[in-house]
C-alpha cells in the first residue's frame, strides 16, 4: 500500500515561505532520502508526491540536498528523480529559470546529468509530430557542451513508449526533434552523428521485433 503524504505535501508547501529554515529542513529531508536509497533501504518511487512537493515548495534546495555534491552525489540524485518519473516528472516542478541557475553553478556535470531527466518533447495531440520543449532548448542553449546534451535526449527518444507498440517506430517518431534543430548550426555535426545512431538503434529493433513476431508464429503453428 502506498504511503499518503497528502498532509505532508500540504506542510511542505508552506515551507516556501520560510527562508532560511524552509531551506534547511528540505536539504535535510534529502539528504536522508538519498542515504536511504543508496543503501536500498528504501525504493525512491514510493516518494514522488513527497519528492514534487519539495521540489514546488523549495526547489532549489530540493535540488541541492537530492543532487548537490560530488559526482557521485549527483548520480544518486538522478537515479531518484528518474524513479520518481514513473507517474510524474518531478523537474516538471522546477520553475525553468530556477533549473537553469542551479545547473549554472556546476554547467559542466550538471546539464548534462540533467538532460538525462527533463522532459524533452511534448505534442498537442496524438497526430502531431513531437516537439522541444521550451526547457529543452534552453539547456542546448546554455550548455557549455551542447552536444553532450543532446546526447542525453536522444537516449531519452526510447522512454515512454507503449509495452504493446513497436518501439522501433517510437523511436523513429521521436527522431524528427533532430530535424527541428536548424537554428542551432554548432550542432550541425552533432545532429549528424546522432541521427547515424538512431538509425542503427532503429534497424536493430526492427530486426528484434521482426524476429520475435516471427518465434510468436512458430510457436502457433499447427
Amino acid at each position: 500500500m502506498r504511503p499518503d503524504f497528502r498532509p505532508v505535501v500540504v506542510c511542505l508547501r508552506s515551507l516556501a515561505r520560510y527562508e532560511p529554515d524552509g531551506a534547511a529542513l528540505t536539504v535535510e529531508i534529502c539528504h536522508k532520502l538519498r542515504l536511504a536509497a543508496s543503501r536500498y533501504e528504501t525504493s525512491a518511487s514510493s516518494y514522488d508526491d513527497l519528492v514534487c512537493a519539495l521540489l514546488t515548495a523549495q526547489p532549489a534546495a530540493t535540488l541541492d540536498g537530492l543532487c548537490g555534491g560530488d559526482a557521485r552525489d549527483l548520480e544518486l540524485g538522478i537515479r531518484i528523480l528518474d524513479n520518481c518519473s514513473i507517474r510524474k516528472r518531478p523537474l516538471d516542478m522546477v520553475p525553468p529559470e530556477q533549473l537553469l541557475q542551479w545547473c549554472d553553478q556546476e554547467p559542466h556535470m550538471r546539464y548534462p546529468a540533467m538532460a538525462r531527466i527533463i522532459t524533452i518533447s511534448q505534442r498537442t495531440n496524438n497526430d502531431d509530430p513531437p516537439r522541444w520543449t521550451s526547457i529543452a532548448l534552453r539547456f542546448l542553449e546554455r550548455a557549455p557542451d551542447p552536444a553532450a546534451v543532446l546526447h542525453q535526449f536522444v537516449a531519452q527518444f526510447g522512454d515512454g513508449g507503449s509495452g504493446f507498440g513497436s518501439h522501433a517506430a517510437f523511436v523513429e517518431t521521436n527522431s524528427a526533434l533532430l530535424d527541428q534543430l536548424g537554428a542551432y548550426p554548432a550542432l550541425d555535426e552533432a545532429v549528424a552523428q546522432e541521427k547515424a545512431q538512431v538509425q542503427k538503434r532503429v534497424e536493430s529493433a526492427k530486426h528484434e521485433e521482426a524476429e520475435l513476431d516471427r518465434l510468436w508464429d512458430d510457436r502457433f503453428e499447427w
